[in-house]
């Protein structure tokens, strides 16, 4: 569900959060699948947002080299992009298994800012503060 109202924007938003479950995995992300929902207008208020969405989107997963392969458009009450991502890991290198790996004394590296997860299901629950 959009909570910003640039669908170029909440597109490249949408990517990054979906890139980042794979990255936290230690895989390179590789593909993506989208599955985009349109909120019920005029067929040209459609086909703009979806190119912005898809532009902000693409945008953000060519920068990670991953490519998108494919997807579903469907009509809904509000404006949604989820997406699927695969990807691979390196010779030689294991995945990280949520919570499996990870033993009390190791070092967890951060790459990006904690919490856009806990803010987004904040955010769709109503319950999240701030200046959006």
């Amino acid at each position: 569900r959009s909570f910003v109202g640039d669908p170029f924007v909440f597109g490249r938003i949408a990517a990054i959060h979906a890139l980042s479950d794979c990255e936290a995995m230690g895989a390179a992300p590789q593909t993506a699948l989208a599955l985009v929902q349109l909120p019920y207008a005029m067929e040209s208020k459609q086909e703009e947002d979806l190119v912005q969405l898809m532009s902000g989107a693409t945008c953000a997963l060519r920068e990670a080299g991953c490519a998108l392969v494919g997807g579903h458009t469907c009509e809904a009450r509000e404006l949604g992009l989820g997406f699927s991502i695969s990807g691979g890991l390196a010779d030689g290198t294991t995945a990280l298994t949520k919570g499996a790996s990870l033993r009390v004394g190791d070092v967890l590296l951060l790459t990006k800012p904690i919490g856009t997860g806990a803010l987004f299901a904040a955010d769709m629950r109503a319950k999240a503060r701030g200046p959006w």
